[in-house]
């Protein structure tokens, strides 16, 4: 089976939830747990009262995305 270069994959649940860290941390550049690249951060965006702010995140040497929600402002 061939892969489709133009395809993002979703990161795992595991690499989600670093990906998270890394943003509730406050570090900077994040950095993809995969390949260990600068990731491409945009948001965060309103997804309506019950989600909140939501980060989308990209790796896009390795194609894989996440949406990240529940990160605390930092003040």
């Amino acid at each position: 089976m061939s892969e489709n270069k133009d395809t993002p994959v979703m990161y795992a649940k595991d690499e989600t939830a670093q990906i998270r860290e890394m943003l509730v941390k406050g570090e900077s550049p994040l950095v993809c747990p995969r390949c260990n690249e600068e990731l491409r951060v945009s948001g965060p965006v309103s997804a309506g009262d019950k989600l909140g702010p939501v980060y989308h995140v990209v790796c896009k040497p390795c194609r894989r995305h996440a949406a990240i929600r529940n990160v605390p402002k930092n003040d």
